[in-house]
């Protein structure tokens, strides 16, 4: 009997886990679509399958940086991107992901571009760019110093730069 026990306690322990693992393969499905520039397939994938999925607080903070990604990549704007990213922030802040946290401060630079306020959009950018060069990542640094938005936000600079007296 005690046998039995163990053995259907292993078999629960091994089901639940198998499922703890099916969001985070998602959430790389995700990523993968969005190095692969399928925008609207990533948009899609978010905003469906994984919409009611069960995160671990570390796959939350990554499915709410990946929900705001891909909405500002498929040109389907969310209303509460700010408020999202900013506790992405706070979370990839306290657990420490300089890649994470650089793309979150990417993705909120271009919020605070489209909300026409560019001297926020320029000091994230910025934030951006550190987290990019500590996270080590070349891929990573390359995306934020190649970004569309890095030109506009150094436009910003430059046009900030000229108005002052």
């Amino acid at each position: 009997m005690r046998r039995l026990t163990i053995l259907i306690s292993i078999i629960a322990l091994l089901a639940s886990s198998c499922q703890n693992r099916r969001p985070n393969k998602s959430l790389a499905e995700v990523d993968s679509l969005v190095v692969a520039e399928l925008y609207d397939s990533a948009y899609h994938l978010v905003t469906t399958k994984l919409e009611s999925a069960n995160f671990t607080p570390e796959e939350q903070a990554h499915y709410d940086l990946l929900k705001v990604q891909t909405s500002i990549l498929a040109n389907k704007p969310l209303e509460s991107s700010d408020s999202i990213l900013d506790g992405v922030i706070s979370y990839y802040n306290q657990h420490v992901n300089h890649e994470r946290l650089a793309d979150a401060y990417y993705y909120k630079a271009i919020c605070a571009y489209k909300a026409k306020d560019p001297q926020q959009s320029i000091m994230l950018y910025k934030k951006a760019e550190v987290e990019a060069e500590q996270s080590g990542s070349l891929y990573q640094k390359f995306k934020i110093a190649e970004g569309p938005h890095s030109r506009q936000a150094e436009k910003g600079t430059s046009q900030g730069e000229a108005d002052r007296p």
